[in-house]
């Protein structure tokens, strides 16, 4: 095997790896946080969309979700972590936002969170099978 390929073999499941870890630790962090009650809910009005198109027509295009709230007289305008499903620029949603910093806010629940924390699993898995075939020279 040349050198190049054996590190690149060597460098994927790593990558793979600290994804893996990287998506269980923030997705671990948001259930914990929910958990703790380090949330507090109320309602926000979409303010914009932006919609950012699939590089392959295929593929569906990905949006980010503005909006607009306000929390002790301070108003913000900050973009979801997570979008819910079918909103319009004007809807008013139910979101959630850090007790501690208010701009940083998101959608209540954890579902996306579990589904994370499982796609971190697969990753570190791949990775784990990809040294060990690495290290078998295949």
């Amino acid at each position: 095997m040349k050198p190049f390929n054996r590190i690149l073999s060597l460098l994927f499941p790593i990558v793979f790896a600290a994804a893996g870890i990287f998506l269980i630790v923030i997705s671990a962090d948001k259930i914990i946080k929910v958990a703790n009650h380090a949330y507090t809910p109320t309602t926000a009005v979409v303010d914009h969309i932006d919609i950012i198109p699939a590089s392959d027509p295929q593929d569906s295009d990905s949006e980010t979700v503005y909006v607009r709230y306000t929390v002790g007289g301070t108003e913000y305008l900050e973009y979801l972590s997570e979008s819910p499903n079918d909103v319009k620029v004007g809807d008013t949603i139910n979101i959630i936002y850090e007790t501690a910093h208010p701009e940083k806010v998101t959608i209540p629940g954890t579902s996306g969170a579990y589904i994370r924390i499982g796609l971190g699993v697969i990753a570190i898995l791949a990775g784990i099978v990809m040294f060990f075939r690495a290290l078998a020279g295949r």
